[in-house]
């Protein structure tokens, strides 16, 4: 196992077995095949975080993972909040269903960030698994364009969640370079492009007019390349919103963009009532709104409720912690997730991440930051995983890396 930037003197077949285990988790989440109901009755998918939580465990037993392993600050943090998420689910109404989604949110975050620690410490492991990133994006892309958008049962969310990480792969060779890897990258990054556009999802038509300004006051890329790029958007937003009328933003009679404003006074009115630990993880809310009146007058009550019926979460993964989870456990959520930022920031800063890398991995976390305002993408476990292994390869195993080879 040297490929992976790990000395194999020991711990050979645990070694093996986790890496396989690492590798099947990751092709498991993002095909959702082989795929086993581990509680009866209960919708949840608890295979994926199971195969995850596998990983984890046998990356943990590496011999080197258990001389360098000391319980520290983030450890006590992410074990506290397991304990307020296990509290909100045991005061919800729903306490079992509850918690076995507290469990397919908290794990495959753990796992993802513990995996990323412990194995992806080197270039070479870090390559190995952006190209790996990349067969399941060209996998997932072919999959869906030869038997259409909805053969996995897919949401145009969670694909578009999925795509976007996966995505990680193909930016990294094709910032790496050379003509060969802009002549398939590229048009492999458009299929991928075309998936989500197929399977109706206007979030990643418009993420471009939000991202090339973002890179661009970076000084990321020229203003030429800039307003190319922001023209050829504009001409494919109206394609899509040609093709898919009903997608058009519009303030009246669109329950896509009501739902999502009345979204907040709602999420406020819920946060009032159970501010500690909330309502529980996607427990029905309509009977505490009976009394909830829409703060913007482009909904009726009635016809607000009836949307709330058939929607179990706000579509804002923000808004859905804070009712779902309580004010503190969300808080400390944050709090670690901006931790994590801020040492991926460090990293940057003191030239520890190479630029393809920098580029892939600030494209991917910013896209996904920004999805997570309009669904709720960390309560599907796949796209969990895919953003903590990321974000944890960005804080914690590129950092190792470069201070190994410094040493």
């Amino acid at each position: 196992m040297r490929e992976f930037g790990l000395p194999s003197a020991d711990g050979g077949p645990v070694r093996a077995a986790a890496v396989l285990l690492f590798a099947f988790a990751c092709f498991q989440a993002a095909f959702l095949s082989p795929y086993m109901n581990l509680v009866p009755g209960e919708r949840t998918n608890l295979f994926s975080p199971a195969l995850m939580l596998l990983a984890a465990l046998f990356l943990s037993a590496l011999p080197e993972a258990r001389r360098e392993w000391r319980p520290n600050l983030d450890f006590w943090a992410w074990a506290a909040l397991a304990g307020l998420l296990a509290l909100s689910a045991l005061h919800s109404r729903l306490p079992v269903p509850a918690l076995c989604r507290v469990v397919a949110f908290w794990v495959p975050a753990v796992a993802g960030l513990c995996c990323a620690w412990t194995l992806l410490r080197t270039e070479r492991a870090l390559t190995l698994f952006l190209v790996f990133c990349t067969a399941l994006f060209a996998g997932l892309t072919g999959l869906h364009l030869v038997f259409g958008p909805s053969v996995l049962g897919l949401h145009s969310h969670a694909l578009a969640g999925l795509l976007l990480l996966l995505s990680a792969g193909p930016v990294f060779l094709f910032l790496s370079g050379g003509r060969f890897r802009l002549a398939w990258t590229l048009p492999l990054l458009g299929a991928g492009y075309l998936v989500c556009f197929l399977a109706g999802s206007r979030f990643v038509v418009l993420l471009p007019l939000v991202l090339i300004p973002l890179f661009a006051a970076r000084n990321r890329c020229s203003r030429r390349v800039t307003l190319l790029a922001l023209g050829l958007s504009l001409v494919l937003c109206l394609v899509y919103f040609q093709v898919y009328p009903r997608e058009r933003l519009q303030l009246y009679n669109n329950e896509s963009v009501f739902y999502r404003l009345e979204g907040y006074p709602a999420a406020w009115e819920l946060i009032r009532q159970n501010p500690l630990l909330g309502i529980g993880v996607r427990t029905p809310r309509a009977e505490l709104l009976q009394t909830f009146q829409p703060l913007w007058g482009i909904v009726s009550a009635p016809a607000y409720l009836a949307v709330v019926r058939r929607n179990i979460t706000f579509d804002n993964q923000l808004l859905s912690l804070l009712v779902e989870t309580g004010v503190p456990a969300t808080l400390l959520y944050l709090g670690l997730l901006a931790r994590l930022l801020l040492r991926y920031r460090r990293n940057i800063r003191a030239g520890r991440v190479p630029p393809a890398v920098e580029g892939a991995l600030t494209f991917v976390l910013s896209a996904s930051l920004i999805h997570f305002l309009i669904c709720d993408g960390l309560y599907f476990p796949q796209t969990n995983w895919f953003f903590h292994v990321m974000l944890g390869l960005a804080a914690g195993g590129l950092a190792t890396a470069a201070q190994a080879k410094e040493s």
